[in-house]
Order: C-alpha cells, then structure tokens, then sequence
C-alpha cells in the first residue's frame, strides 16, 4: 500500500494509530447513551423476547377460575394489560435509544432524540397490542376487545414516560 500523497508516513509509533483505509472505526465510548448498560444486542434482543411471550400467553387457553378482583378500582385484566405493554413500551424505548453507528466531529457519537425514541415505542407497543387483538379474534376461547387494546395504549405511554423519566434521572444525578 502507498501513502497518500500529502500525507506523513506513519510508522507505527507510539501513540499513532496506524490506518488501513480512509475510514476509521472507533468503538463507541463506554457508558455512552440514556441507558448504556447492557450490551447492544441484549437491549435489542428484550423486546422482541418480551413480545414473544406477549403473543403466547395472548393466544394460550386461559382456563377456567372466578375473574379476579379489582385493583385500583380497574378490573385486574386490564391493569395486567396495562403493566404488559409498559413493559413493552420501556424496553422498546431502551432497545431504540441505542446509539447510532455514525461518527460526528471530535468522535462523539449522536443519541436519538428522546422525544422520538418514546413516541416510536408507543406506537409500535399499540400497533402489537392492536394486531394482538386481531389474532385473538378467530380463537374461540379469546375475545377481541377494544377496551383491552385502550389498556394496552395506556399501558404503552406509561411505560415509555417512565423510560424518559428513568434517563433524565439517570443524566440529573449520574449513573
């Protein structure tokens, strides 16, 4: 390989960086990000887990028993709708605020706007929920239900608030 021209011959001193092509690619910064723990297919991986178990236990027979009784004045089954797809929404919004492979000036590396990182979570969360009710449908032992879908939208804000609330927390008074 030659050197480009204009530019000094590096040798491989130390403390250079020797660079094989014209773009360089630097890990990203650790502890980087609203919610950085974890690894980036880990956070990416929780949703799809989650969702998965949404969608079982969503189609599976839920047998017979007496309904259980109301929490806060809600009916029980649509508080568990409304925690089931907080959960999802939440680990959406962590799953969706990772950061961007794409190097600004100075390495810094960009994070997506929070804003837009929980409006996509709700509306995805809401969208499953909503297609959720769909497959529940044409099962005999399942209804499809409206104020279950209402739940699970609700459910989804929560969940996506509380993310924001957690990293402006987490940015106020550290990690």
């Amino acid at each position: 390989m030659g050197d480009a021209p204009g530019r000094p011959r590096n040798e491989g001193s130390p403390g250079t960086v020797m660079v094989m092509s014209r773009v360089a690619v630097r890990p990203a910064v650790p502890g980087s990000g609203p919610l950085a723990s974890g690894s980036r297919w880990g956070r990416r991986l929780a949703p799809v887990t989650w969702a998965g178990f949404v969608l079982v236990a969503s189609v599976s027979d839920p047998g017979g028993g007496p309904p259980a009784p109301p929490v806060f004045g809600l009916p029980a089954d649509k508080m568990l709708h409304g925690l089931t797809y907080a959960t999802l929404a939440a680990s959406l919004a962590v799953g969706l605020a990772t950061l961007e492979p794409e190097r600004l000036p100075g390495n810094a590396l960009r994070e997506r706007p929070l804003a837009r990182v929980a409006l996509l979570a709700v509306v995805v969360a809401t969208a499953y929920g909503l297609a959720i009710e769909g497959v529940q449908f044409p099962i005999p032992y399942r209804t499809f239900d409206l104020l279950d879908a209402a739940a699970n939208a609700v459910g989804a804000v929560v969940g996506a608030a509380g993310w924001v609330a957690g990293v402006f927390v987490r940015r106020r008074f550290g990690r």
